[in-house]
C-alpha cells in the first residue's frame, strides 16, 4: 500500500496522505477484495484521515475515523453534507426514501414519518415481536430434539422481515405477506452489487438481472399499492406503521402520496429486518464461544424472568443481556460505514474538505481502534455494563450513525433485537457444528458469508 502527499494541497497546515494504490483502478480490488481489512489496515498505518484512490471511473473519496471530524459532519454542520453518489445508486432499486432523501425533502419526509416510531406503535410492535418469535422457537424445538443444525441467519431474516412487515401492515395480510419476502431478496443483492460497481446497466437494459429484478420490483409495488389502497378505501385505524404514515401531515396539511407511501415502506422492509437479523446471528455465534458471558446471561435471565417469556416492560431490566448486544454492534455493526458527500467547502475539526468530496467514515474501524477502546478486538461486554462508557468520547461508538440522520428505527430495532435474544436463550443452547467458524461478508450489512449453522439444545427456563 502506497502513500504520497497530496497533489494539490488542501491546505498550507494540513497535508493528508494519499493511498495511490494500482494504476487505473486506485485501491477498488483491495476494496472489493476485504473492504473490513482494507479500511481497517488503512486507519492504523495512515492515519485518522486520508485521501483513497479508487481508479479513473469512481475518482476518491476521504476516509475518516476521527470522532472529532465525524461529529462535525455528521451532527455539527450536518447540512452541509448529504448522502452522496454511493447512496443515489440505490434509489433505482430501493425508492426516493427518508433512507435516501437529502435536504428539505429529507426533513419533511423525517417529521411524516417519526409518529410511526413513537411509544405507542413501539409497544404495538413488541407484540407482534413477541408472537413471531414463537414460531421459530417451535421450529428449534423440532431440530434440536433431531440434532439437527440450523442455519439461524437464514432464520433470523425470515423472523425480521416477517416482524417489519406485521408491524407494517398488521398481522392478517395473508399470502401477500410471503410475496413481499420473496421479492426483497433480489431486491437486496442488487443493491448490494450496486454500491461499488458504477457501471451496472440501467434497469430498462435487458439483462437478467435487471429482468429478475424488474419482476420482484413489480410484484413488489403490486403488493404494497393494494395494502396502501385497501387502508385508504376502508378508512380502518389500526396500531400499525401504515396507519401512522397515512395519517400524518406535514406543516401545510398535506400527506405522503401513494408513491411516497409506496417509497417509505420498501425502504423500511429492506433496511428494518436485515441488520437486525445480522447482530442476532453474530451475538449467538459470540456466546457459544464464550461460556462464561452466555452463562451470566442466562443467570439475568433466570432472575428477572424465571420461566415466562420476555415482555417490551422487562427489557429495562436485562442490563447485561442490552451489554451483550452492545457489545456485539461494536465489534461488528450491522451498518458497517457512513458516507457523506459536501455541498460547499467545509473545515472539519481542522481538516479542509472541498465541495463534492465524498466522506466515508465506518464504524466498523472507530469502534476497534484502540485509542478509543482498550483491547478493541476483545469481546468484553463489561464495557456497557453501566450503559455506553462515559469516557469514550462522542462518536467512538455510533452502531446507529448520529446526527439528525441517526436511524429512526434504532429503538424497534433494539427491542427486537432483545426480545428474540431473550426468548432463545431461555429455552436453548446454540453451538457451532465443528470447523465452521462463520466468515464475515461485506454487503450491504456485514453478514455470515455461508449462513451460521448451529445446533440448538433444550434448556430448561431457569437455565439448568
Amino acid at each position: 500500500m502506497s502513500f504520497a502527499a497530496p497533489s494539490l494541497p488542501l491546505s498550507r497546515s494540513v497535508e493528508i496522505p494519499f493511498a495511490r494504490g494500482l494504476p487505473l483502478v486506485g485501491n477498488l480490488p483491495f476494496i472489493l477484495k476485504d473492504p473490513l481489512g482494507f479500511f481497517l489496515r488503512l486507519s492504523r498505518s495512515a492515519g485518522p484521515v486520508v485521501r483513497v484512490n479508487l481508479g479513473r471511473s469512481m475518482g476518491e473519496l476521504l476516509l475518516v475515523t476521527d470522532p472529532a471530524v465525524i461529529a462535525h459532519i455528521l451532527e455539527g454542520n450536518a447540512a452541509n453534507y448529504r448522502k452522496g453518489r454511493f447512496y443515489g445508486r440505490l434509489r433505482a432499486v430501493f425508492g426516493d426514501n427518508i433512507i435516501l432523501a437529502d435536504g428539505d425533502d429529507w426533513w419533511r419526509r423525517r417529521r411524516l414519518a417519526a409518529p410511526a416510531f413513537s411509544a405507542r406503535h413501539l409497544e404495538a410492535a413488541g407484540w407482534v415481536m413477541t408472537s413471531s418469535v414463537s414460531g421459530l422457537m417451535e421450529r428449534l424445538e423440532r431440530a434440536a430434539r433431531q440434532r439437527e443444525p440450523v442455519d439461524l441467519f437464514a432464520a433470523f431474516m425470515e423472523l425480521t422481515l416477517g416482524v417489519i412487515v406485521k408491524a407494517l401492515f398488521g398481522v392478517d395480510i395473508g399470502a401477500r405477506a410471503e410475496a413481499i419476502t420473496a421479492a426483497v431478496e433480489p431486491v437486496l443483492r442488487e443493491g448490494e452489487r450496486r454500491v461499488w460497481w458504477p457501471a451496472r446497466p440501467p434497469l430498462w437494459v435487458p439483462t437478467p438481472t435487471n429482468r429478475k429484478l424488474r419482476a420482484a420490483l413489480a410484484e413488489l409495488d403490486r403488493v404494497v399499492y393494494d395494502l396502501i389502497g385497501e387502508r385508504r378505501r376502508s378508512g380502518e385505524q389500526r396500531e400499525d406503521i401504515l396507519d401512522a404514515l397515512l395519517a400524518a401531515r406535514d406543516d401545510r396539511g398535506e400527506g405522503l402520496t401513494d408513491r411516497q407511501l409506496r417509497d417509505e415502506i420498501v425502504g423500511l422492509i429492506v433496511s428494518g429486518h436485515e441488520t437486525t437479523a445480522t447482530t442476532l446471528a453474530w451475538t449467538l455465534e459470540a456466546l457459544s464461544r464464550h461460556t462464561t458471558v452466555e452463562s451470566t446471561v442466562r443467570a439475568e435471565l433466570s432472575e428477572i424472568l424465571g420461566p415466562r417469556l420476555p415482555l417490551a416492560a422487562d427489557l429495562r431490566h436485562l442490563s447485561y443481556m442490552r451489554a451483550v448486544l452492545q457489545e456485539i454492534m461494536r465489534l461488528n455493526p450491522a451498518v458497517w460505514t457512513i458516507s457523506r458527500q459536501a455541498v460547499a467547502d467545509d473545515i472539519a475539526a481542522g481538516v479542509p474538505i472541498r465541495a463534492g468530496t465524498v466522506v466515508m467514515m465506518p464504524p466498523h474501524v472507530v469502534h476497534r481502534t484502540a485509542v478509543h477502546w482498550p483491547n478493541p478486538e476483545g469481546f468484553d461486554p463489561d464495557r456497557f455494563r453501566e450503559g455506553e462508557p462515559k469516557d469514550a468520547g462522542k462518536f467512538t461508538y455510533f452502531p446507529f450513525g448520529g446526527g439528525p440522520r441517526r436511524c429512526l428505527g434504532a429503538h424497534f430495532s433494539m427491542m427486537e433485537m432483545q426480545i428474540v435474544l431473550a426468548s432463545l436463550m431461555q429455552r436453548f443452547r446454540f453451538s457451532l457444528i465443528p470447523g465452521s467458524l462463520p466468515e464475515p461478508v461485506v454487503a450491504l450489512t456485514v453478514r455470515p458469508r455461508a449462513g451460521l449453522w448451529m445446533i440448538p439444545e433444550i434448556v430448561q427456563p431457569n437455565g439448568a
